[in-house]
């Protein structure tokens, strides 16, 4: 195959398949400077989700990965599965970097195909494992990053040699990477298009402190804002609980952090506005209703009467919040019991949620608080990546 229309940011076209034991010293110490190379470097501080994920790279916290996620049996030894082929999402610029971390700090080689899109968070990461590397031969061939335009015969390849395949980017994404055949016992993860909504309690937040509050606001503004409204985890609806005179507090907090905060576009105001008129038309039997705060349109509040199961298709963005009031947590099955529906984010006590999570649902994977959706992980979408990326070798 050629691969004269492949880009490699990292590495070459010459990929050797190394293996090592997950979380190998040689693996922990590379990470661990590869986080201090991204904190050092001043012009990174803009950009926080490179600094976040610099911080989840750095040896205490893959110490805790480790005893949290990776345990030794008596007769069973971990190894990477091999080469590990990761299709990154173009919606979150810095994934990439989450999932190779996962399958370098498991024991791989690993082939990361990134967006086409010039995000400064992919040039920076880059930029610094190359700047690591040089000190790190035992890791030299483990990281190879690409890019290209989907050429078929280059996701042929690169599916052909893989052990893991990892696609991340939605359906579409899956239906084309699965035209591409993988070996026999190649394993595949694919995340698909998944919808994310946010609970929040108001006799709780009512009770919050002032600088509690504010901190709800930043913690929500950058579960949602930051990646646009786009990345998979961002509520797109919010469910309010309790006393509703808390809610217009809720809401003019998060609006002085957008405010502040986010760089609104023109081309926003447009979209949003038609959008939330398709959304009047599509879905009037749920008796919509049109709510600026604040008289403009950095928050649109489309409150409806009743949630309905079809609201998983509406993929409002840069803050069009579809809001619904309900008497209890249980009403939250007719929306929870599709398998579509990833992270419930919260205001409020998990305990909330027991009886929601009786009741056979095929869909949830995630409940974490406000502030955390993008909190990367290694149990992801359901997935425990450490089983996934890793073969078992039974020693009797």
């Amino acid at each position: 195959m050629s691969q004269n229309n492949v880009k490699y940011l990292v590495g070459d076209k010459n990929i050797e398949r190394k293996i090592l034991k997950p979380f190998d010293e040689r693996l922990v110490d590379f990470c661990d400077a590869l986080s201090k190379e991204l904190i050092k470097n001043e012009s990174n501080k803009k950009y926080p989700d490179i600094i976040t994920f610099a911080f989840y790279i750095r040896k205490a916290n893959i110490i805790k990965l480790k005893e949290q996620y990776y345990k030794e049996y008596d007769r069973i030894r971990k190894l990477g599965r091999g080469i590990v082929f990761h299709i990154a999402p173009s919606n979150v610029p810095i994934n990439f970097a989450y999932s190779l971390f996962a399958g370098l700090i498991l024991g791989n080689t690993n082939i990361v195909k990134v967006s086409s899109k010039d995000f400064i968070q992919v040039k920076t990461v880059c930029d610094a494992i190359l700047d690591v590397i040089i000190d790190c031969d035992d890791i030299k061939g483990m990281i190879n990053i690409v890019r290209y335009n989907n050429e078929k015969e280059v996701n042929d390849y690169f599916s052909s040699i893989c052990d893991v395949r990892v696609i991340w980017g939605g359906d579409r994404t899956i239906e084309i990477l699965r035209e591409s055949k993988l070996k026999p016992r190649a394993r595949e993860v694919a995340f698909a298009d998944r919808y994310s909504l946010a609970v929040i309690d108001l006799d709780y937040y009512k009770n919050l402190s002032d600088e509690d509050k504010n901190a709800v606001a930043t913690g929500f503004y950058n579960d949602t804002y930051l990646s646009d409204q786009n990345a998979c985890t961002s509520p797109r609806l919010i469910c309010f609980i309790g006393d509703c005179s808390a809610k217009e507090e809720f809401y003019d907090k998060l609006y002085k952090v957008v405010k502040s905060k986010y760089d609104y576009q023109t081309i926003f105001s447009t979209n949003k506005l038609l959008d939330a008129n398709k959304f009047a038309i599509n879905y009037h039997s749920l008796n919509p209703k049109i709510i600026k705060v604040n008289g403009d349109n950095l928050i649109i509040r489309l409150t409806i009467d009743k949630l309905d199961r079809d609201l998983v298709n509406f993929e409002g963005n840069t803050g069009l919040f579809v809001e619904c009031d309900i008497n209890g947590i249980s009403e939250l099955n007719v929306m929870c019991n599709i398998d579509k529906v990833q992270t419930i984010s919260y205001i409020g006590n998990n305990e909330m949620f027991d009886k929601l999570l009786n009741c056979n649902l095929c869909g949830v994977d995630r409940i974490v608080p406000t502030g955390k959706t993008m909190d990367f992980n290694i149990i992801w979408d359901g997935y425990n990546l450490v089983e996934m990326f890793t073969r078992n070798i039974e020693i009797l």
